[in-house]
């Protein structure tokens, strides 16, 4: 966030490159912990992060002392209740 010239205030363009998919995420994820949420939910956080930005991201939101609730297509690891819906 700091490299970026307008830092939080960065505009998210979705179909445009004008930041990568994980500065995208980054940006929102600050965005919305910046108020200090007693939870928060994200739907399809990892969508297009590659595995290593994928673990950076779930290990940092694992982080925090509040309570996460994710939507996801991908199988998501290391959390303490996981609910697949299959046949969808």
């Amino acid at each position: 966030l700091l490299d970026l010239p307008m830092g939080l205030e960065t505009y998210i363009f979705w179909h445009q490159k004008n930041v990568s998919l994980f500065e995208k995420s980054i940006i929102l994820c600050a965005r919305a912990l910046i108020h200090k949420p007693k939870a928060i939910f994200m739907d399809d956080i990892f969508d297009g992060l590659s595995s290593k930005e994928q673990a950076l991201l779930i290990d940092y939101l694992q982080s925090l002392s509040i309570t996460r609730i994710f939507t996801s297509k991908h199988v998501l690891a290391n959390f303490d209740i996981t609910i697949e819906l299959k046949n969808l």
